[in-house]
């Protein structure tokens, strides 16, 4: 494809298996340069590699995105040393469980998760 995102600057969430990874290597293939997050931090180093291979600028962490204040953190860090933030994907889950504890988890994760990411990124 070509998007017209050569240059461009982007944070994927998530983005170490699945449609996460497959964000940020589309991402990557279009010349954007990536940071990404997830909780595994062999699979965050594996996939930072990998996104590097292909000429774009790739950084990455191990967060846990239901820490509200390290996520903050670590995206405010990330748009700054990518120079910039043109998009921003929060794509983790905190799963589908049915017990009431595991709901207010995944909203912490899924839902302000994206708020606070939105918060943070929107001035760049």
């Amino acid at each position: 494809m070509k998007l017209g995102l050569t240059g461009k600057k982007a944070i994927v969430t998530g983005a170490t298996r699945g449609i996460g990874l497959a964000i940020a290597e589309c991402l990557a293939n279009e010349g954007v340069d990536v940071a990404i997050c997830a909780r595994n931090a062999e699979e965050v180093s594996d996939t930072v590699m990998a996104l590097k291979a292909k000429g774009v600028t790739a950084i990455g962490e191990a967060i846990d995105v239901g820490n509200g204040q390290a996520y903050k953190e670590w995206l405010d860090t990330s748009a700054k040393s990518l120079g910039g933030l043109d998009i921003f994907i929060p794509n983790v889950t905190g799963g589908a469980d049915n017990n009431e504890d595991d709901w207010r988890s995944h909203f912490e994760v899924d839902v302000m998760g994206t708020v606070r990411g939105c918060e943070v990124t929107l001035p760049y």
